[in-house]
């Protein structure tokens, strides 16, 4: 398999549609290699999220495309708009793949399964809208897609040999989000531990610091202990610095239901769009938690100060 185009609307950064191409210009056939460049913040993770989310569910991989388990990708808050989201691959099978699968549904089927037999179009359609099902043009194109599902049902009478052909989805994510910190020892020692940052945590801490920070603009409550500070304020600034034109909204309400004791959405604005915190961008997921993390070890103005004067 291989993915010759992409087209997203509503979906994370991409609220106007894009189309990313990925094949020769001179042939119309998919690249063996597509190497994504960009800005942070560009949707370099967005396009291969999509890609795997729906990738994933047609081959098995994931029971939902929403699903998805890769840090930025926050299945609730697809869209980000009342516009429903919309993702289309278009793929590209090769003969081989095709023939494998069909082949190893027959020795299934027969072996006792009642498999429907897989399409043979050497090109296809994937498309997944508003949350529902991700679906193809036909339930036989669709079938195409589960190539390593059947192979994996035959290796133990079949072998390994079963996979030369068989086509699928894999995705890897560089943990280099930062959620892990290694702080001090509180009683002064040398030795160090790590604590795990999730959403929650920033989520408690940043909703405490703007009610805290709210209350000093009403002038109902005034800095007077030594060290004391807004650090809702200090925190945006230094966000701002690192990650311009960005900017904190604030929290929101959870309006589901079942997630009614969870902490309230906040909310961050890249000067195009809103997105809640599970969605930064790789880099914004690197330094957030650390300048969260620096608010009573490290003061921020001056950090700041350094920043601005690299």
């Amino acid at each position: 398999m291989k993915i010759q185009k992409v087209r997203l609307n509503h979906f994370k950064r991409f609220q106007k549609e894009k189309v990313l191409d990925f094949t020769e210009e001179a042939s119309g056939l998919a690249r063996d290699l597509v190497l994504p460049i960009g800005k942070n913040g560009s949707g370099k993770s967005s396009v291969l999220q999509a890609i795997a989310a729906v990738l994933g569910e047609a081959a098995g991989r994931l029971e939902k495309a929403a699903d998805l388990d890769w840090p930025g990708f926050n299945g609730d808050l697809l869209g980000g708009t009342a516009e429903p989201h919309e993702e289309e691959l278009e793929i590209e099978f090769s003969r081989d793949e095709i023939e494998a699968a069909r082949e190893n549904v027959r020795i299934l089927n027969e072996d006792g399964r009642n498999l429907e037999p897989p399409g043979g179009d050497l090109y296809a359609k994937l498309a997944w809208r508003d949350g529902r099902r991700v679906s193809a043009e036909n339930r036989a194109q669709f079938f195409q897609f589960k190539g390593r599902s059947y192979a994996r049902q035959l290796v133990r009478s079949k072998g390994f040999s079963v996979f030369e052909n068989a086509g699928s989805v894999f995705w890897y994510q560089e943990n280099r989000t930062a959620t892990t910190l290694t702080i001090e020892d509180d009683r002064g020692g040398s030795e160090q531990k790590k604590m795990e940052f999730t959403y929650d945590m920033l989520r408690d801490k940043l909703s405490k610091w703007q009610n805290f920070h709210q209350r000093i603009k009403e002038g109902t409550v005034q800095i007077k202990r030594a060290g004391q500070k807004d650090m809702f304020a200090e925190i945006e600034n230094l966000y701002k610095t690192i990650f311009m034109l960005h900017r904190f909204i604030g929290t929101v309400p959870n309006d589901n239901p079942e997630k009614i004791l969870d902490e309230p959405w906040f909310f961050l604005s890249d000067g195009k769009n809103n997105y809640e915190i599970s969605e930064m961008s790789e880099g914004e997921r690197a330094i957030l938690p650390i300048l969260v993390d620096f608010d009573a070890h490290l003061d921020l103005k001056h950090l700041k100060s350094l920043i601005e004067n690299m």
